[in-house]
């Protein structure tokens, strides 16, 4: 989780959420086990830093959408 700053691991190929592997916030590592434990061993170290939140990922999301809601009204 990115507000908590969490580092996460993604154990398929995939994600939906490309914009937290791209801030460093998630591994995309699959299901081969050899993958998943060298992704843990790269946030147990400590060699990925801080998690970084993505832009817009605040929590306010629906506050934004009621302001553009409001401001078209």
């Amino acid at each position: 989780n990115t507000l908590l700053k969490v580092p996460c691991l993604t154990l398929r190929n995939n994600t939906e959420r490309t914009v937290t592997a791209e801030v460093g916030s998630n591994q995309v590592v699959g299901a081969d086990p050899e993958k998943i434990m060298a992704g843990y061993r790269r946030i147990a170290s400590g060699e990925l830093g801080e998690c970084e939140r993505p832009p817009l990922w605040d929590g306010r999301a629906a506050a934004r959408i009621a302001q553009i809601l409001s401001d078209k009204l």
